[in-house]
């Protein structure tokens, strides 16, 4: 049987049960132009499809820093069940407030780990 933790590594991807488990490889770059979350609005979307999935995404594990360390980046599923598409929130590190609305947050990456069906 093989390891279903070694999904979580780059380039890997395993099964934990009858799901997926992945990191996305190259990580998750920020938008060009941020909507904030806290508008009501969709924030940073990350779609089942950079995953490679054609089915939804049920858990993303809090991602934590950006790249560079300025943003702290969590993901919100506002309805239960597998989504197509999850939010990303983008908070400044030493602020802790939302990054400002159309920020350009597209040098910045941020990992990326979650459970599909």
């Amino acid at each position: 049987m093989p390891n279903a933790i070694a999904g979580a590594f780059p380039g890997v991807r395993g099964n934990l049960g009858s799901h997926k488990l992945q990191m996305l490889e190259d990580g998750h770059p920020g938008p060009a132009s941020y909507v904030q979350l806290a508008a009501g609005a969709a924030g940073d979307p990350l779609n089942m499809a950079e995953f490679g999935w054609t089915s939804g995404i049920e858990y993303v594990f809090q991602p934590g820093l950006s790249s560079n360390g300025s943003y702290l980046v969590r993901a919100v599923n506002p309805t239960a069940g597998p989504q197509t598409t999850v939010s990303l929130q983008w908070i400044d590190a030493i602020t802790g407030l939302e990054a400002p609305a159309a920020t350009d947050l597209s040098a910045s990456k941020v990992s990326i780990v979650a459970i599909g069906q």
